[in-house]
């Protein structure tokens, strides 16, 4: 029966060989890296489009309130047709409620117009994906470098000061 210091030098010496094997492998071919650095670009960018999707598209509180605001609208319309509106008081009052309603809309169509631009972006970012046959289709038959190249694409790694873990691990074993 082996000690429990023969099987850390044991192992000790499988892992100094698998590292001496992956340095040498760095230092002649950049190509696994770059490929690494790409999924892992991808990974970070599929988890922003993520982010975005999940936290800033939200149109709830807009398509609550729209159906308030256009019976307001309509309402204040009625109003302004009536003979109450041939006072100047009144119709200050009209024009007070259609400013405030004006500020309302344009902000909702500026939170629009961010959630657009910002879909844009993911579509263009993933149209960028598609046209990208390198990382899709291309995974080392080298076992080694296989083993390597989906455990590097499995690890979470950070940004920032959150931790990342890859959305498309689970796709590329």
């Amino acid at each position: 029966m082996q000690s429990n210091g023969a099987l850390s030098a044991k192992q000790r010496k499988e892992i100094n060989r698998r590292d001496s094997i992956l340095r040498a492998f760095n230092k002649t071919d950049t190509s696994l890296n770059n490929l690494l650095q790409r999924l892992e670009q991808y990974v970070v960018n599929f988890n922003q489009i993520n982010n975005n999707l999940s936290n800033e598209l939200d149109t709830a509180d807009i398509s609550e309130k729209l159906p308030s605001t256009i019976r307001r609208i309509a309402k204040i319309k009625l109003q302004a047709e009536t003979h109450k509106s041939s006072t100047l008081r009144y119709l200050y009052v009209l024009r007070n409620n259609l400013d405030q309603l004006q500020k309302r809309l344009d902000s909702w169509q500026r939170s629009l117009d961010r959630i657009d631009n910002q879909l844009i972006l993911n579509q263009t970012e993933l149209i960028k994906y598609t046209k990208d046959s390198i990382i899709l289709k291309t995974i080392p038959t080298d076992s080694v470098l296989r083993a390597l190249f989906l455990s590097s694409a499995k690890t979470p790694f950070c940004c920032g000061s959150k931790q990342i873990r890859p959305i498309g691990a689970a796709c590329l074993k």
